[in-house]
């Protein structure tokens, strides 16, 4: 009796084992899903300034370390900021749409963009001469390479790949109703996701762009403002006309050629107002670059 009882016993140790190493092989066997934070590194670029809003959305690609290539189809999947800040998680806005890492270990990168829309062979169409709703036209891009399933979480920190224009306006007269453009500007652009280009949509011809007004604070914050795209060896700079119209008055000022729009950069100017005996002067005055990263 004693010697079955031992036989029994020996069995039940075996087959346990056995199911250790089973369930060890299931769990190893498991689809490991991608996990995202997203630095924003960026301060005065939307009416939101340095935070994620909650209806923030990025689109997302894996695609293979060694030629760009597409993993298991993720491609522009749309990931939704889970909490606001400057740092923030992601999520899949679809859990149909949830990517994950290749089973067999394989290391990917990570390429997002934002702010996600519909692509067309992977290009992100904008027009810049909606400059109402700046969030929209806010291009920025990010990727991590090395990612796989035993490293899940990714960094990704976005920048931004177009161009600020800040006009800080100054003075005693009431300047709501201005209307503020800007000259030689192409408008319909593309981004190219996974070459990271930037391009000139097929026929796009230059154009004003009417750039934002903001009044805050009671007129004490006032400022027009304008995202373009910037200067390159297929957008060359060239001489740009301001005009601040105000009152039924015209006003007009110029930037150089001399003067090269970057990408990221952050370009502000300082308007004054002033009333004088023969009615309303304007002055544009100083230039200084920043990046859309700086904190002041």
């Amino acid at each position: 009796m004693k010697k079955n009882t031992c036989f029994v016993m020996l069995a039940a140790l075996m087959l346990a084992g056995c199911s250790n190493e089973v369930e060890e092989q299931v769990m190893d066997s498991k689809r490991v899903p991608l996990q995202i934070n997203g630095d924003i590194n960026m301060l005065m670029t939307r009416a939101a300034d340095d935070h994620w809003d909650d209806n923030d959305a990025i689109g997302v690609y894996m695609v293979n370390a060694e030629n760009g290539i597409v993993v298991d189809n993720v491609s522009n999947y749309r990931y939704t900021v889970v909490k606001g800040g400057q740092n923030s998680t992601f999520i899949p806005a679809d859990e149909n749409n949830t990517a994950y890492f290749p089973e067999d270990g394989t290391a990917v990168n990570v390429v997002a963009y934002y702010p996600q829309g519909n692509v067309v062979e992977n290009k992100l169409s904008l027009d810049l001469a909606n400059q109402g709703e700046q969030p929209k036209i806010d291009l920025m891009s990010a990727n991590a390479e090395n990612a796989s399933k035993s490293s899940p979480t990714v960094n990704l920190e976005f920048k931004h790949r177009l161009t600020k224009l800040f006009f800080k306006i100054e003075g005693d007269v009431n300047t709501d109703g201005i209307n503020a453009t800007i000259s030689n500007q192409y408008t319909k652009i593309q981004y190219d996701i996974l070459n990271d280009k930037l391009l000139i949509a097929d026929g796009s011809e230059k154009e004003n762009i009417v750039m934002k007004y903001w009044n805050h604070d009671e007129g004490t914050n006032r400022f027009v403002e304008a995202i373009v795209l910037p200067n390159d060896e297929n957008n060359s700079a060239v001489d740009r006309q301001l005009t601040f119209q105000l009152n039924e008055k015209i006003f007009k000022a110029t930037i150089s050629n001399s003067t090269t729009f970057e990408a990221g950069k952050k370009y502000t100017y300082k308007v004054k107002f002033e009333t004088t005996p023969s009615g309303i002067n304007v002055s544009i005055t100083g230039v200084s670059i920043k990046n859309w990263d700086d904190g002041d």
